[in-house]
């Protein structure tokens, strides 16, 4: 459990990106996707805020929201479903992938006034009542099925849901840059200032959204993204981690029929 006593170095640790914020509970993200959320959420915080994630597994990447003294509010949205897939054709599996659990994990670390922020929500992020998400978030982070289809799907509901001066995060952007372009094309068409970016070595993409957009994004270190080049890039990507997978997947066919063929020749000695 969280000494209380330490909340008066959280932001001295917070801008020096220390990783042993987000050290606690187990998360899947990468050391650079872990700076990543650090430094945004060092831009995003502000008294009172609140923080919103869709698809939480293990709550991770909760951790330092709860840790912070700043932060009011942390809304998790999760359907807590035991398969999903993503662009590559794999089908992840999360046995025991259960609020429950993930509340377990947060609980050997944090105390009851910090899990007193904490709001869950098992369904569709589109079926969440927006009145029970106040005040509205100051930030927004989209982890869950990495398809293009759901990556819009939740921007697109997210963009309803966020703060008028906000920002939406999406890891693993590689795999929905289809939804990426479709959200980046909907803010175009709505007139919405926005500026857009990507963390060198990292996998989060981040979109700032409303007014001085391009300003609070320089604060980050993120390139500044020119669209096509973007998604030429992720493109690229994504289907070399698509040919990855079924490469992996046929070698793994080969074996097992190697291993079958040995075993029936071994029968017939």
């Amino acid at each position: 459990m969280i000494d209380r006593s330490e909340f008066g170095s959280f932001l001295d640790q917070l801008q020096l990106l220390d990783l042993s914020l987000m050290s606690a509970v187990p998360t899947t993200a990468t050391v650079e996707d872990c700076r990543s959320l650090l430094a945004l959420q060092l831009v995003a915080r502000k008294p009172g805020y609140t923080y919103l994630e869709i698809g939480s597994e293990k709550g991770g990447s909760l951790q330092t929201h709860l840790a912070d003294p700043w932060c009011a509010k942390v809304f998790s949205i999760d359907l807590r479903v035991e398969e999903v897939a993503d662009f590559r054709g794999k089908h992840n599996f999360y046995f025991g992938n259960t609020t429950a659990s993930m509340r377990s994990n947060l609980e050997m670390v944090f105390g009851r006034e910090e899990m007193k922020k904490l709001l869950t929500f098992d369904m569709e992020a589109a079926r969440v009542p927006r009145e029970s998400l106040t005040p509205a978030p100051s930030l927004i982070f989209i982890d869950a099925e990495h398809t293009d289809h759901a990556a819009y799907s939740d921007f697109f509901w997210a963009l309803k849901t966020v703060d008028a001066v906000g920002w939406i995060a999406f890891h693993d952007a590689h795999l929905v840059c289809g939804g990426i372009r479709r959200a980046l094309d909907e803010l175009s068409s709505l007139g919405l200032e926005y500026g857009a970016g990507r963390f060198p070595d990292s996998s989060v993409f981040v979109i700032a959204i409303g007014s001085g957009a391009a300003s609070r994004l320089s604060q980050i270190p993120v390139q500044l993204i020119e669209v096509d080049s973007f998604l030429c890039w992720a493109r690229f990507t994504r289907w070399g981690a698509r040919i990855t997978h079924w490469r992996d997947c046929l070698v793994t066919v080969l074996e097992n029929s190697w291993h079958q063929s040995k075993r029936f020749l071994r029968g017939l000695k």
